[in-house]
């Protein structure tokens, strides 16, 4: 649902990042276009970071986009002062956070990390202003394509744990060519399977495969898929359900991560969460404990879910 536009929208903004002609210009039509305030973030010496980025803006400009300078401290982390100034405000608002530190563990959804860059480039102040406009989050196409075909008995709404699902490298070796049995491997489901029945948890595909997965649903299961008849196969021999899975947004590194934190955001009650993949070329982030990662000891291949990997799953998700 799009915001009102009589929200107030602040963007608490790193003045520790790089600022430019360009970059000052990408945030000048980020405010411009949310109508929204900048509330800086800096150390509290760090007064030279403020009058950098006061430089790199203009003084007027400051004067103007600027409503207040949010000190933080050893003493009071940053997170823990945004946290403090949100409760003061009596108003709704809408917000976003451009930091250098990856900060959405605590904030879900509102934070755009650019810590890799430290700068704010072109795609995070796109993605800033989506969450300023749309809210923390703006769809999931699995729920869409499921309430679209009135099979809402299959959406589930409360999640306490949730297995996130890559298939290639996880229940199968990323190995070519593969042969029909080695499509999907009866030990790997088996070890999934174990990390269910000792954790009660709920699996959320990230895999390529969802989508395969959902067209086939529809289909009828009528075997024209011949890899996917071999998925649900063993899923049905273990009594595995698929829960949901994350929506699609963007390729590259940052977007698997991205996909996850999407889902998690309207989704409080999760209280712990696993990710079975066996890629490290993704940006994890604050996410990297979560994962066990099945990467083969050759980069881009996939060994395969473990029963040591089951084990380490189950222990994340039952702290």
């Amino acid at each position: 649902m799009r915001n009102s536009r009589d929200d107030k929208k602040i963007i608490f903004l790193d003045a520790n990042a790089e600022w430019n002609e360009e970059t000052v210009k990408r945030l000048s039509k980020l405010t411009s276009h949310c109508d929204a305030d900048i509330l800086l973030l800096s150390g509290e010496n760090q007064s030279q970071s403020i009058e950098n980025f006061k430089a790199a803006l203009g003084a007027d400009k400051f004067d103007r986009k600027v409503s207040d300078i949010l000190f933080y401290s050893e003493n009071t982390p940053i997170f823990e002062s945004i946290h403090s100034y949100l409760e003061q405000q009596a108003d709704k608002i809408s917000y976003v956070i451009i930091s250098l530190t990856d900060m959405e563990k605590d904030f879900r959804g509102h934070t755009v990390y650019i810590g890799k860059h430290g700068f704010l480039t072109d795609s995070a102040a796109r993605t800033a202003a989506r969450i300023l406009d749309f809210g923390p989050f703006w769809g999931d196409y699995y729920r869409e394509q499921l309430h679209q075909r009135g099979e809402t008995d299959l959406i589930k709404d409360y999640f306490e744990k949730v297995i996130f699902l890559d298939i290639d490298g996880v229940l199968n070796l990323v190995e070519y060519p593969r042969t029909s049995d080695e499509i999907i491997v009866d030990k790997f489901v088996r070890n999934l399977a174990l990390i269910i029945d000792k954790t009660d948890a709920e699996v959320v595909l990230t895999s390529s495969w969802r989508y395969g997965f959902a067209s086939y649903a529809r289909s009828g299961f009528d075997g024209s898929d011949k890899d996917m008849d071999t998925l649900y196969h063993y899923l049905d021999k273990y009594k595995i359900r698929i829960a949901g899975s994350t929506p699609l947004y963007f390729n590259g590194a940052y977007g698997r991560p991205f996909e996850i934190r999407s889902w998690l955001c309207p989704r409080p009650s999760v209280k712990q969460f696993v990710i079975l993949d066996d890629e490290t070329f993704w940006s994890w982030n604050w996410l990297e404990p979560h994962l066990v990662c099945t990467e083969g000891e050759e980069k881009g291949t996939g060994r395969g879910l473990s029963e040591e990997d089951a084990y380490k799953a189950i222990e994340l998700l039952n702290q």
